[in-house]
């Protein structure tokens, strides 16, 4: 029993001496946190993807034990040979694309804020062209034919409940016909313009005299309300819209100038 028992000391022994020599011989060090397979993986990567609340104890095993799954198997894609596969190779070309773009828009828009000055002046714009604007609550029936279209409309006759479940039966506008047609309150510019035209020429309770053709199809249009725009404060929520819009605004026109700027060939089947 004595031998055994010195036996099994003796090999803990090696194994802990081992281990400690590992340790020395590691590249592991507090910027590294793992190396799988000579990848040596750093820390600040487990810290991004903790994000600003600092992980601890079984979390933070947890997030490293799905990283390191994820380097691994990614590892052994590429041991036999998936990342060249052509649809792999186009998708990591995009994933790149759209994170280093991504990383522009941050970078461009630390260095180009809209400010305070702005927002108000883009809501005084607003205003000034809203007022005397009206918004309106409408339903339409979409239809692909005209006399289709007529003839739903005599069968209404007039009848907003019975327009409304035409709508549901018989409109390729599934969205709003689901609903019986129901375009809830809205700016008339909203509409392609022949739709809005026929829409401006309305009274409220007034069906359209005969189907409209846009774009679409033909429109069957029945106005329910209208009434002068309403105008928010300019209070935080607004004043964060406000920003938001400016700065997609301000993303599409640096886009813009950056593509006008780059020498670009194209097919004969595209048109920017």
């Amino acid at each position: 029993m004595n031998n055994i028992k010195f036996f099994a000391a003796a090999i803990c022994l090696v194994l802990m001496n081992s281990f400690a020599l590992a340790q020395q011989n590691s590249s592991l060090n507090e910027n590294t946190f793992a190396i799988i397979n000579g990848k040596s993986i750093p820390t600040a990567l487990i810290d991004f993807l903790a994000g600003p609340d600092p992980l601890q104890g079984p979390q933070l095993n947890q997030l490293a034990r799905r990283l390191l799954a994820n380097i691994a198997v990614a590892q052994k894609a590429e041991e036999i040979g998936l990342d060249k596969k052509e649809n792999v190779e186009y998708e990591l070309d995009l994933n790149r694309t759209q994170i280093l773009a991504r990383a522009y828009i941050e970078d461009y828009l630390t260095a180009n804020p809209v400010t305070s000055e702005q927002v108000e002046s883009r809501y005084a714009e607003f205003t000034a062209q809203a007022a005397g604007q009206f918004e309106y609550r409408s339903r339409h029936i979409l239809v692909e034919n005209e006399d289709f279209a007529n003839d739903l409309l005599q069968q209404a006759d007039g009848d907003v409940d019975k327009f409304a479940e035409l709508a549901v039966e018989h409109s390729i506008d599934t969205g709003s016909g689901a609903n019986g047609g129901l375009l809830d309150w809205t700016t008339a510019d909203t509409f392609v313009p022949e739709f809005t035209q026929a829409l401006q020429s309305l009274a409220p309770g007034e069906f359209t005299p005969e189907a409209i053709e846009t774009q679409f199809g033909w429109h069957l249009i029945y106005l329910d309300e209208r009434r002068e725009i309403q105008i928010p404060e300019l209070d935080d929520e607004q004043r964060q819209r406000v920003t938001e819009a400016l700065r997609a605004e301000r993303i599409q026109i640096e886009f813009d100038r950056i593509l006008s700027e780059s020498d670009v060939e194209l097919s004969d089947a595209i048109q920017l």
